[in-house]
Order: C-alpha cells, then sequence, then structure tokens
C-alpha cells in the first residue's frame, strides 16, 4: 500500500518515479478533483481516502498525520476507512461530498471498491442471493393443497363423510441450482479474490470470508449475464434483493466493459466538513432546531434589523423596517453541561486545521482574523441566553484533529476583541481516532474531563513553552502554542 498525504506537495517526476503516476492519471485526477496545481506546477492532494490507479491501491492520509510509523498509519487509515463506511449510513450525503454507495447508479458507475464492500457486506449480514419455490409434502406444516389431496390421497369414508387420515401441504423451497444464485456466489468470489490480489485485507480485513462453492467457475458471457440480472429484477419486489441486483450488475459492467479499472476512489474531497459533523455528534451539539423553535431563538441570537429610507425611491414612498434572518451569527457547536452545581457554556468551533510552529518561529496552518473574531463575536451574541439561563462559566475553543492523545495545545487573542468577549479561544487537539470510535460506537465524549483538562491549563500558565507575537491587519493577535 502505497501512502501519499494531503496537501502534501508533490512533483510530476516524483509521482511517476515512486507511485507509477503518469500524465494520463494526473489529467484524469485533476477532472475528479483529486489534485490541484499550484502557482509552481507542483501537485497536491485535496483528497482524503483510498484511490486504485491502474489496479494499484494507494492512501492519501490526513495533513495532521506526521507520524511515519506504518503501524500507527494503518491504524489511522482503518478508522478512516470505518468512518466513511459509518457516515455513509447516517448522515445524507453528495455525491461531490463523499465517493461512496448511495444505490445510485451515477455515484458507481466509476467507483468498483464500493461496489464490491456494499456486496460483502450485505453477503456477510443476509448470506447468498437465494429465491424460494413452491413444493409438496405429505403431512407439513404448511396450507393444505386440497387440489392435489383429492386427487392423489384415497379417503377413508364413514358414515357417508369422506375423511382423509394424510394430507398434501405447501413448503417453500430454497433453489440452490438458481442461476442469479450461482452468479451471486461467483461476484463475491471474484470480490474476495481481488482483496486477496491487491493486498486490501489489511485494510478491510475481509479474508476471513471462505470462497462460496456454489457458484460458476468464471462469469457467463456478459451480454446473457445482463439480461439474466434483467429478467430477475422485473420479477422481483424486494428492495434489499433489488438492491443486490442492481450492485452486481454495475460490478459485471464495469469487471467486463473495461477489464482493468483506471481510477476507483474510497473517500472524501470535504474531510473538512466531516470532522465538524463528527466533533457535533461527539460533542452533543445542542445548536438545533427544537420542534417549532428555531435554534436562534433558543439561544437569543438576535438578527441584523435594517431601516431603509424610501423618500427618493418612487416604487416605494415609505420607511421600511426590515429583519433580515438569513444573516446571523451562527455557532458551529454549543452544548451546556452542569458541573459540580455549576453551568457551564461550550461554545466550540471544529476547524480542519494543522497549526504548528515552523523553524523560523512562525505560526502556520491557523485559523484567520475572521474565524477569530466570530469566535469571540458568539461570545458576545449568547450574552443574553447566558443572562437569563444562569450560566456560569463559558469556555470558547477550536477543536483541532491531531494523532497524539487529546489536549490543550495553547490559546489565541485578539486585544480588541476583549471588550465583547473576555474569554479567550482554547486550541484543543483532539485525538482523531479516539473521535472516530466514539462515533461510529454511537457513544459522546466524557465532557466533564474535557472542561477539566481546559481549567487546568489555563490555570498552569507556568507550563507555557514560549509565545509567539504576529500581526494581522494591524491588530495585535497572541497565540500561545504549548
Amino acid at each position: 500500500m502505497k501512502i501519499l498525504k494531503e496537501l502534501k506537495l508533490y512533483t510530476k517526476q516524483q509521482l511517476y518515479n515512486e507511485y507509477h503516476i503518469d500524465e494520463c492519471d494526473l489529467i484524469l485526477l485533476e477532472q475528479k478533483r483529486i489534485i490541484k496545481y499550484t502557482e509552481r506546477n507542483e501537485i497536491q492532494f485535496i483528497f482524503v481516502g483510498m484511490l486504485l490507479i491502474n489496479n494499484i491501491p494507494m492512501f492519501v492520509i490526513p495533513k495532521y498525520v506526521v507520524n511515519d510509523d506504518e503501524d500507527q498509519q494503518l491504524i489511522i487509515i482503518k478508522s478512516i476507512i470505518r468512518l466513511m463506511n459509518s457516515f455513509s449510513e447516517r448522515e445524507k450525503l453528495d455525491s461531490d461530498e463523499i465517493e461512496y454507495l448511495s444505490l445510485e447508479k451515477e455515484s458507481l458507475e466509476e467507483n468498483i471498491i464500493p461496489i464490491m464492500c456494499y456486496l460483502l457486506d450485505d453477503y456477510l449480514d443476509n448470506g447468498i442471493y437465494m429465491n424460494e419455490i413452491e413444493a409438496t409434502e405429505i403431512n407439513g406444516d404448511g396450507d393444505i393443497n386440497w387440489e392435489k389431496t383429492i386427487e392423489e390421497i384415497d379417503p377413508v369414508v364413514i358414515n357417508k363423510q369422506w375423511l382423509y387420515s394424510d394430507f398434501i401441504t405447501y413448503r417453500n423451497v430454497l433453489n440452490e441450482n438458481n442461476y442469479i444464485t450461482k452468479l451471486h456466489g461467483t461476484v463475491i468470489n471474484d470480490c474476495l479474490k481481488f482483496f486477496d490480489d491487491k493486498q486490501l485485507n489489511m485494510i478491510f480485513d475481509y479474508s476471513y470470508i471462505s470462497n462460496v462453492d456454489n457458484s460458476f467457475e468464471e462469469f457467463d458471457d456478459y451480454n446473457n449475464v445482463c439480461n439474466e440480472i434483467d429478467k430477475e429484477i422485473t420479477i422481483q419486489f424486494n428492495d434489499r434483493k433489488r438492491r443486490i441486483l442492481q450492485a452486481m450488475k454495475l460490478y459485471i459492467e464495469k469487471k467486463c466493459g473495461t477489464g482493468e479499472v483506471s481510477l476507483s476512489l474510497y473517500g472524501t474531497r470535504n474531510f473538512k466538513w466531516i470532522w465538524e459533523v463528527v466533533c457535533g455528534y461527539v460533542f452533543e451539539n445542542e445548536f438545533i432546531k427544537q420542534g417549532k423553535n428555531s435554534k436562534y431563538s433558543i439561544y437569543k441570537i438576535e438578527s441584523p434589523k435594517w431601516l431603509i429610507y424610501n423618500r427618493y425611491d418612487f416604487q416605494c414612498g415609505y420607511n421600511n423596517d426590515i429583519e433580515n434572518k438569513k444573516n446571523r451569527l451562527t455557532p458551529d457547536i454549543l452544548k451546556v453541561y452542569k458541573l459540580k452545581e455549576k453551568k457551564v457554556l461550550l461554545i466550540l468551533d471544529a476547524k480542519y486545521y494543522f497549526v504548528r510552529v515552523d523553524s523560523n518561529g512562525n505560526i502556520i496552518g491557523n485559523p484567520g482574523i475572521d474565524d477569530i473574531t466570530k469566535q469571540y463575536l458568539y461570545h458576545t451574541a449568547l450574552k443574553k441566553y447566558i443572562s437569563a439561563n444562569n450560566i456560569d462559566k463559558v469556555i470558547n475553543a477550536f477543536l483541532f484533529p491531531g494523532e497524539k492523545e487529546t489536549y490543550v495545545q495553547g490559546k489565541v487573542s485578539l486585544g480588541f476583541m476583549e471588550q465583547f468577549s473576555d474569554t479567550n479561544i482554547n486550541l484543543i487537539k483532539l485525538n482523531v481516532v479516539q473521535i472516530i470510535n466514539l462515533y461510529c460506537n454511537m457513544k459522546r465524549y466524557n465532557i466533564s474531563s474535557f472542561i477539566d483538562m481546559i481549567d487546568n491549563w489555563n490555570n498552569e500558565s507556568n507550563k507555557m513553552i514560549y509565545k509567539d507575537i504576529v500581526r494581522n491587519e494591524d491588530q495585535k493577535l497572541e497565540v500561545v502554542i504549548k
């Protein structure tokens, strides 16, 4: 498995020499918005997940990963694959946001890996595709087939009454010789062979699945296979079976139509959005609509009010007093938590940034001035809610992804904004594998320990290693990195 890194700079020669990615591959990757070119004609991957380029598997790891240890990278890769599976099932997806099986042909036609994963996962859950055929037996548990019973069973006549000591009854039998059943087994075996040949089981782990005995030795004529599937779809009304038939047909079309897969994707172009959604879930985001109540009205966040003086407007001769509800401050995550009889309001913003200090002592990869000012203004906009609900303390923080155990990386403050909010913004590095495990297991973060961690850090300022002062738009911006 070859490893690439999101946003790392690569040259064409480097990609060709180390990854066997040629000019044609680069054109296709650019068309699919997997890469972008810099002004210096260097190449960056703007995608996180697995790529299969000319049947060579590669994985683009997220930009925050700095550990080169292969075992640690494998843990991260597995956790991201697990996240993709869980996320695609739980969230409403856009085909541009995640290249994953949505059972729509448009998102599947060039993406064979999700098709195989879907088929194998369904096989694990439901077994081989099987139809039942109706048969009969003597004295079974099914309904009586009176027509056959009268024709084939001799009755006993007692007092002019016909009595039957035996009955012919209906029973349903699985048709193991059905063409589609054997075709399904052939597809499953072919998928297993693919994962084994490409050494993808170190990530997807389908190696424990045994081959299906009831299958064809090789695929039938392409047109015949597609015709058989189409005929089965027309008579099949079970939703799950129809989805399997469609996935099988797409798989066979891709396999038999081109032979070699030039490019397949299993990941996302927008890990930033996924990070925001996942953090919102594990921190129990309460900034959501509740019944008929707007989330803005619940938290008393005001809208801009416009007074338009229309004296010289011939279309309207009176003044307009308008409240524009479309342009309101919108916090990312809000959570009220009761800790030791005190109510704590968490104002959190999940940021997919890799904040660090370079060799020259400069802060790089940090949120911009607009992100910082908005975070201060969120606190200001919530002051009516804070007063009305007797909030004792406010914690304001950015949530960044990281590899290490969760810790407070530092804080950021902006002098002139302190007139609006006296709470500086903490910088929290969350362990991504832990966050993914919580999300996939539908569990929540321990907010009590989260608050204690921040409080301890803020109270122990003597543990700061250094301070770096930078200037941004003529305003003093203090960034403290631990």
